[in-house]
């Protein structure tokens, strides 16, 4: 597992803000992770969901995150915070 790991870029990183639909975010973590991509972000706001499909968009988005096990995978509440974590705190630059 080490010998597969170790070689993982260290410098590239994926943020995803919002997303609507944690069924394809599943399927950008496995592609991510067929690339190497060991680090992936996930800002997920919680007053953008509302009534009966806020629980079910969290739900899903948490199956959606744990099935990505070999990836460092965190999440964010607000674009602000990620945004100064990974700038400010890890010197990452960010492209939108």
């Amino acid at each position: 597992i080490e010998q597969v790991l170790t070689p993982r870029p260290r410098h590239t990183r994926f943020l995803f803000e919002n997303p609507s639909n944690p069924s394809n975010v599943w399927a950008c973590l496995r592609t991510l992770d067929s690339f190497g991509i060991q680090y992936v972000d996930v800002i997920v706001h919680s007053d953008s969901y509302a009534g009966k499909a806020a629980v079910n968009q969290k739900r899903g988005m948490r199956t959606a995150m744990g099935s990505a096990m070999w990836m460092t995978v965190r999440q964010f509440g607000s674009l602000e915070g990620a945004v100064r974590c990974l700038k400010e705190e890890e010197g990452c630059l960010i492209y939108a």
